[in-house]
């Protein structure tokens, strides 16, 4: 058991909106002030055509955050509310932003209230509606 998000897509992304994630989640990542790694927690987090992964980094790393641009039926990252979950909340915002209807998530926190303030507060700051 642990603190989890839970997503899942039913479309790709498509050139442009893919585009846009990645953009979007260099963004987040910049302006988070957290450390964030690979999948592992080591080196540098992983974007590229093709998908991004990323986790905390060191001690701060949990599970690693996995999006596709490809269809992804069921997706889950266990963040244990390790610091690195506010980028996980923004970039989950970012992709419903961009997919719409096409993207559900859900969470073991409330993603109205206060588990998810500061990843939505990240997300506003950082994506331009």
């Amino acid at each position: 058991m642990g603190y989890t998000h839970y997503w899942k897509t039913k479309r790709a992304f498509t050139e442009q909106e893919w585009a846009e994630m990645t953009k979007g989640t260099k963004k987040i990542i910049k302006n988070s002030n957290v450390p964030i790694g690979d999948g592992m927690g080591e080196g540098q987090p992983i974007i590229t055509n093709k998908a991004i992964v990323l986790n905390g980094k060191g001690e701060n790393a949990h599970e690693s955050f996995y999006v596709s641009k490809k269809p992804i039926d069921f997706e889950f990252c266990k963040t244990a509310l390790k610091p690195y979950d506010v980028v996980v909340c923004a970039c989950l915002l970012l992709m419903q932003k961009i997919l719409g209807n096409d993207a559900e998530i859900h969470s073991d926190g409330n993603m109205e209230g206060k588990d998810w303030a500061k990843g939505r507060e990240l997300f506003e700051k950082v994506i331009k509606h």
